[in-house]
């Protein structure tokens, strides 16, 4: 009874034992039976692991240097749209604080253009040409002739029609077609500015500031221009010699130099007449000079 207690304590023991080592049964001196097949797919499966280390690589190499997929795609120039008042209807306006539509050419101006572009294609050069023409649509106040379109007359109707612009009946040969780089495009530009009378004051003003600004640069000018006059007057009188049997001319040097003193200290109506009187005696001296030396 003992013995068997002990074996079933040691069989219990054993079946915990976590750390056991394994038996290997060798066949032919070898621990595992290999044949053709197996090789086969061994390489397949080299192969494979091969190609994918592959591709990272090509996918490492051509991250720096990536390709880059491109396509054109084809879209049909639009067809020309004719702007008939059966077809197309146009109205707009400014409205005020009330949020009410109003016409006064007093405040503002509305100009309508149409910029029509042609591209023409020359066969010598194989280039395009542009020739671009843009000229003004009439506009005028909308009438409840103007609405022709069954389908909205009542939208438009119910509006204050009469304080908004409409194209003039007058106008034809208007039409929508192609887009911005097509080789036919035409479009619409509206522009709204300012009218004149509210511009009239800042436009006398600024011209007034004009004229008293180009008067201050005449002046300014003018002043510049009598003392470089005065300068080459000081220094001619320097350049003329002096000499000691030439007791006149020594005076009138000082003389010269005097009245060029009072002329810059005089006031600005007396310097043309006192720059005569000092050229004049200039000239005379120098003449006077030229007299002695041939003495």
């Amino acid at each position: 009874m003992e013995f068997k207690a002990l074996q079933q304590q040691h069989n219990f023991l054993e079946r915990l034992d976590l750390l056991g080592i394994g038996i290997n049964i060798k066949f032919n001196k070898q621990a595992s039976h290999k044949n053709k097949n197996g090789g086969l797919v061994t390489v397949c499966l080299l192969g494979i692991l091969g190609y994918q280390i592959k591709l990272i690589l090509d996918q490492l190499y051509d991250y720096p240097h990536p390709y880059v997929l491109q396509e054109q795609k084809f879209t049909a120039e639009p067809q020309r749209y004719n702007l008939t008042s059966d077809k197309f209807i146009l109205t707009f306006g400014f409205q005020n604080s009330t949020s009410q539509h109003y016409i006064d050419p007093t405040v503002y101006n509305a100009t309508l253009t149409i910029k029509q572009t042609i591209k023409t294609k020359k066969e010598a050069t194989g280039q395009f040409v542009v020739s671009t023409t843009i000229r003004t649509v009439k506009i005028e106040p909308c009438r409840i002739d103007y609405f022709n379109i069954l389908e909205v007359n009542n939208y438009f109707i119910s509006l204050s029609y009469q304080n908004m612009y409409c194209i003039s009946t007058e106008e034809t040969d208007l039409y929508f077609q192609g887009q911005f780089d097509a080789q036919h495009y035409s479009a619409f530009e509206l522009v709204l500015d300012k009218s004149l009378s509210q511009l009239g004051d800042y436009l006398i003003l600024k011209s007034r500031q004009n004229e008293s600004d180009k008067k201050k640069q005449d002046q300014n000018k003018s002043s510049q221009e009598n003392d470089k006059k005065e300068e080459m007057y000081a220094q001619a009188a320097d350049q003329i010699l002096i000499t000691k049997e030439d007791q006149q001319k020594t005076s009138f040097k000082f003389e010269l130099q005097k009245s060029i003193n009072q002329k810059s200290q005089g006031s600005s109506s007396k310097k043309a007449m006192e720059k005569n009187k000092i050229f004049n005696k200039v000239e005379f001296y120098k003449n006077l000079k030229e007299q002695t030396k041939l003495q």
